[in-house]
């Protein structure tokens, strides 16, 4: 679970960064190489629910 957790949040602080550096359109085709739909910034106490 920990592992997991690392992992969660190693992701939501490349897609912050990611955020601020592709445009809209980039972003969009960068989540779906990823296999994602849409990027959820949560805090830890939410990524804990």
């Amino acid at each position: 679970m920990q592992l997991q957790l690392k992992f969660r949040e190693i992701h939501i602080a490349l897609d912050k960064v990611m955020t601020n550096i592709l445009t809209e359109q980039q972003l969009k085709h960068y989540l779906e190489l990823e296999g994602r739909q849409h990027i959820h910034f949560l805090s830890g106490k939410e990524a804990e629910e």
